[in-house]
């Protein structure tokens, strides 16, 4: 059994779409009526007068914006870029435990596959303080000694 998918990852498009409006609707609202304002002082003490596109052309930049964080929250909601994020930056989706995340999924003695494709023994669970998911320490078949995360095990054998 492995680590349950998060919401981002069961509906990968729905929180790109998320994503949108939380970037889109801000950046609409400032790229409107913020930007405008402070550009028409400033135009305003200096003489020249506000180009009659401006809004329209705010209005595609926070759009533009919307749209690559969108895609990015698209990206990253794929498991594999997910499990990435955990493993590099401790990134990613999985709640952690103090958020009710559900303890770990292996037990010692279990032999489990390894995303790359190793199979190992679970030897102990090792639970960090404030850590975003379970580590193990497995052994190899020749006796190799590692630590992993529950995001690089792929299933149990």
């Amino acid at each position: 059994m492995t680590t349950p998918a998060t919401t981002q990852q069961q509906h990968p498009l729905r929180a790109a779409v998320r994503t949108f409006v939380q970037v889109w609707l801000p950046g609409l609202l400032v790229a409107l009526l913020v930007v405008p304002e402070v550009v028409g002082i400033i135009m305003e003490e200096s003489g020249d007068a506000l180009p009659d596109n401006l809004r329209l052309v705010l209005a595609g930049i926070a759009t533009a914006a919307a749209v690559v964080s969108a895609i990015l929250a698209r990206i990253m909601a794929i498991p594999a870029v997910d499990r990435l994020l955990e493993r590099v930056l401790s990134l990613g989706s999985a709640p952690t435990y103090e958020q009710g995340y559900p303890m770990p999924t292996y037990n010692s003695g279990d032999v489990v596959e390894l995303v790359n494709g190793t199979e190992v023994t679970v030897g102990a669970i090792i639970m960090n303080p404030g850590a975003r998911m379970a580590s193990y320490q497995v052994f190899s078949r020749t006796g190799h000694q590692d630590e992993v995360r529950e995001s690089e095990i792929v299933r149990r054998l």
